[in-house]
């Protein structure tokens, strides 16, 4: 996904604190290794967040290509923002999470692809399953058969609460609304369905834990 629905990671990113602060007095060796600044070197994505996305002029609204492409656009960021609760994590509902990366920043008239961005608000699978794990009393766990199949289906279920793709939808519906693209509709995850199938194959005994890996 890196370098196409979300950002590339370069690098991750250690300051000094005497570079962040210079004037810093009483700072040693060991000082420096805790009170460094941490960061992650990031691809830049050119282009606006859907929230300040340009609305098209008035023979731009009349184009059918054009709507063809944002009704594309859509599609592409419900279907990013997916493969992302894949991989086991969920981001906060906000359109402000995606960039649409564009040739000149400014125009709608050549929307390239919807880039998800920001996950210092997100939700992991894994965090979840301690909660989950937490929550219940030992005896109980030893009890509960295939507890992997278990925890699948909690990660799916607050995927589902959250509905982030289904927010993100309808973040971009409320958009095309606004610039006369009408009837769009984006396909979005059937959580239903992804739920059902998992505690189908937990019925019938499959053992083996559906990973929430992307591609």
């Amino acid at each position: 996904m890196q370098g196409n629905e979300i950002p590339r990671l370069y690098a991750h990113v250690c300051i000094p604190l005497s570079v962040v602060d210079p004037g810093a007095e009483g700072v040693d060796t060991e000082s420096e290794e805790f009170l460094c600044v941490h960061g992650l070197l990031l691809q830049y994505i050119p282009g606006p967040q859907l929230k300040y996305f340009p609305e098209p002029g008035i023979a731009q609204i009349l184009d059918k290509p054009l709507h063809d492409a944002l009704r594309a656009l859509a599609q592409r960021a419900v279907d990013a923002m997916y493969e992302i609760n894949k991989f086991g994590i969920l981001l906060k509902k906000n359109s402000n999470n995606v960039i649409v990366e564009n040739s000149n920043n400014v125009s709608v008239d050549s929307p390239r692809k919807p880039c998800i961005i920001d996950f210092a608000e997100a939700v992991f699978k894994e965090d979840l399953v301690e909660i989950w794990i937490k929550q219940r009393e030992t005896s109980d766990l030893v009890a509960t058969e295939d507890l992997p199949w278990h925890m699948d289906i909690e990660y799916w279920e607050e995927a589902k609460r959250d509905s982030n793709p289904e927010a993100l939808a309808q973040d971009f519906n409320m958009y095309l609304f606004r610039v006369g693209v009408f009837g769009v509709q984006c396909k979005i995850p059937d959580y239903q369905e992804i739920i059902a199938q998992l505690r189908l194959r937990l019925q019938n005994g499959e053992l083996q834990s559906i990973q929430t890996q992307g591609d």
